[in-house]
This record gives C-alpha cells, structure tokens and sequence, in this order.
C-alpha cells in the first residue's frame, strides 16, 4: 500500500513538472501559454486579406512596426474580455503598435460588433480563407501572434491575456 502511495506521488510530481516546463503560463494561473515556439525568430508569413471596411491589406505592409495579430471570434467569451485591454493598449502606443484582429467569422459581423465596442484596431472578418502557418495552425481562440518591427515573430500565445501581459511582451 505504502509502495503504491509513493508511486502515485511520483506520477503527480512528474506530470506537475512536465506541465511546467512544456506548459508556461498554464501552471501559473495566467491561463494562457507560450506557442509555436519553432516559427518564433523567422519571418512571419505574409497574406492578403480585406478589413471590415473591404480594404485589401497585407501583413506585410506594416513593417517596420511591431504587429499583435490576434485570430478570435464574437462568439469567443475569453476574446471579448481582451477587447477592452487591446483598445486601451492601442490609444497608448498609437502608431507604434499595429494589431490587427482576424475572425473566421463574415466581414458584416465582425465590422458590426467592431463598430458596437468602439474598436479602434484593424478588424476582419475572413471568413473560410485559409491562413499560412503558423497562423493556420490555431485551434485555440484567442491566439495571438506578436511580430517586430523587422517582420519577424517573436512569440505567439493561446488564450487570453491582459493589457499590462500584452505590454511586456511586447517589451522583449
């Protein structure tokens, strides 16, 4: 009895280290973690998509400014409490700092709910288009992707994160 007590202890142990070290963020209660660690230091994709307002944009077009690209939905509880944060963030570093929130949903429900929250960020609503890696491999929402001034993504996170989480990742 005593053998199999000590062994269950052990399981817990390693899978409660396992989680930290592969899980950052998770075990901490922040409830977001870090992602897609094998894109970060490389270019970040490009693409073409249409904002809410039907302007063709690329993510390119904003080099040589730090993007936060964020994929989310209306329907996403944990991407609405990001919202507020991410406007307050924007009116803080004006342009030098591009987000830009990217929806599956349809461009005319993504601009109505943009427009009833006052969001002050690019927003579009892609529909079906498929997104190039790493952006396409989300399955989580929120997922945001956090990319330099130079084109090059520096990290990448699921689940929602605050304001002052968002600054200081945005610091490094």
């Amino acid at each position: 009895m005593v053998g199999l007590a000590v062994l269950m202890f052990a399981v817990v142990v390693i899978v409660g280290i396992l989680l930290k070290l592969y899980s950052p963020g998770v075990m901490t209660g922040k409830g977001w973690g870090w992602v897609y660690e094998q894109y970060w230091g490389k270019p970040a994709a490009d693409f073409e998509f249409k904002d809410v307002e039907g302007k063709s944009r690329r993510l390119s077009e904003f080099k040589g400014k730090t993007v936060a690209l964020v994929l989310w939905a209306t329907w996403c509880g944990p991407c609405i409490t990001e919202i507020p944060g991410l406007i307050e963030l924007q009116k803080e570093m004006g342009d030098k700092l591009v987000i830009v929130a990217i929806s599956g949903e349809n461009r005319e429900t993504v601009r109505d709910f943009a427009r009833a929250r006052g969001i002050n960020y690019i927003t579009a609503g892609v529909g079906e288009m498929e997104l190039p890696e790493p952006f396409g491999l989300a399955d989580v929402l929120p997922t945001g992707f956090y990319i330099d001034s130079g084109g090059i993504l520096r990290k990448a996170t699921q689940g929602a994160i605050s304001k002052a989480e968002l600054k200081e990742i945005l610091k490094k």
